[in-house]
């Protein structure tokens, strides 16, 4: 039993979790009896994470004991989350598991830890084509193991051992996703195993490419017919994913339902919908009634968004190369980057006392090769008179001690919870003693520059 878990929400923005809990705490006989399948679309910063974690917590039996697991599209925000929920909800080394790539992840991200107290691990690839433990793969757990019937064949696979007994359990979803594979000389029991024990949470499944719907459709299939409840976070969740993973569950409940509960009973799953505006629940027969539901629950929040103030504008620039050679396209959009960049410069700044000053940038590309080209080409070109252009080009093929370097100096300079530190930055102190009246600092990254990050660019 922990108490944190039930301790109500503070502050006007996290009230929303409170209703959350009423609801799912009210839900709790009827999602065991029925299945349970939530989403949870409350916006960026609203504390999803803490939520998803209460929501789970509330829909248990306390004397029963709870148990689930959060899978995430990326390592990056593994170790990320694990720490934020023990940190948040207090919870100790018997709560909680963390399934990592390495050993080696994990001590640098603790020493960034220790560095800065900033939550960061560096990875941003999801792939595990090895064995479900393979030599290079983590479990982070330090609780009591498991004592029943399965003590005899998971005693030789330790790690697999912690991973069955953590109640809650942060993991990559491709840790999971060889339940739904029989082909792989029984490694997909761990997993399994894991699925019928625990309930799921799915965080930010919209992350996937069209091309993951199919595995992330037999996950849920999966977790449906072992009889767990499913939670889908996610303040971006196209609808079409939400009816497609629906029924992929339904069926799954259906199989359950058959197989372990009363075979006549005719489907009727509790689905429950979550925001920062309220929460509320029905039950839901078919696909069409779910269609109906989330269409009622996104028109509501798509009239509360409006009310929301405007924190960032876009702006179209036109890049208008010469031809479609590659070479020439790159130096167009470099070309238009290196020309709107002053201009953001001056509208968007930090004055030292000196006069100088200072801004912080992101450029955001979708794929390794193009950015390094882009910033070369970049990186050639003169900057405006009075002007310096400091560049950090940041990607995931950077060897890991290197980008572990990246990500600790990056988090210290966009974290900017109080405005005034960044003059205290030592790459910022170094600048200004240039005689450039201005200065730009710009990183220039893939995906892993969004996901997860607190970070506050000018």
């Amino acid at each position: 039993r922990h108490n944190t878990f039930r301790e109500r929400a503070k502050g006007e923005r996290f009230q929303w979790q409170n209703r959350a809990w009423d609801v799912a705490s009210a839900l709790r006989e009827r999602s065991a009896a029925q299945g349970f399948f939530c989403i949870n679309m409350a916006s960026t910063g609203c504390g999803k994470t803490f939520a998803n974690a209460r929501i789970m917590y509330a829909l248990t039996d306390e004397h029963e004991g709870c148990r689930f697991s959060i899978a995430l599209g990326l390592r990056t925000l593994t170790l990320q989350t694990g720490q934020a929920l023990r940190e948040r909800l207090r919870l100790d080394e018997d709560t909680l598991a963390v399934v990592t790539g390495s050993a080696a992840v994990r001590e640098l991200y603790e020493r960034q830890l220790k560095e800065q107290k900033k939550q960061e691990e560096p990875d941003d690839n999801s792939a595990s084509d090895e064995g479900f433990f393979a030599s290079h793969q983590y479990v982070h757990y330090e609780g009591s193991v498991c004592q029943g019937i399965t003590q005899q064949w998971l005693s030789s696979e330790p790690a697999l051992n912690r991973l069955v007994s953590a109640p809650v359990l942060v993991t990559t979803i491709d840790h999971l996703m060889p339940a739904t594979e029989g082909i792989r000389g029984g490694r997909q029991i761990p997993a399994m195993l894991r699925l019928m024990t625990s309930d799921l949470v799915l965080d930010e499944p919209d992350d996937f490419d069209i091309d993951d719907l199919h595995a992330l459709s037999r996950l849920v299939n999966w977790a449906g017919m072992l009889g767990s409840r499913v939670l889908l976070s996610s303040a971006t969740l196209p609808p079409a994913l939400t009816q497609a993973l629906f029924e992929a569950y339904r069926a799954g409940r259906e199989a359950y339902q058959q197989a372990c509960g009363e075979p006549n009973r005719p489907v009727n799953i509790c689905c429950a919908w979550f925001d920062e505006y309220g929460a509320q629940s029905q039950d839901v027969a078919d696909s069409g009634m779910f269609q109906q539901a989330h269409a009622r629950f996104v028109a509501g929040r798509l009239k509360n968004l409006p009310q929301q103030p405007v924190l960032r504008r876009g702006k179209l620039a036109r890049v208008e190369p010469e031809s479609t050679d590659a070479q020439t396209v790159i130096s167009a959009v470099a070309k238009t980057l290196h020309q709107y960049m002053p201009e953001l410069h001056h509208a968007h700044h930090s004055v030292h006392k000196s006069g100088k000053t200072v801004s912080f940038g992101l450029i955001r590309l979708a794929n390794i090769n193009p950015l390094v080209a882009v910033a070369q080409v970049l990186m050639t070109m003169p900057s405006p008179e009075n002007t310096c252009i400091h560049y950090c080009v940041y990607h995931g093929r950077h060897p890991l001690v290197v980008r572990s370097h990246i990500e600790a100096r990056l988090d210290s300079a966009f974290t900017r919870h109080d405005p005034d530190s960044i003059w205290q930055f030592p790459e910022v102190k170094q600048a200004l003693e240039s005689p450039c009246q201005h200065h730009l600092f710009v990183v220039l990254g893939t995906s892993v520059l969004e996901v997860g990050r607190d970070f506050c660019a000018d």
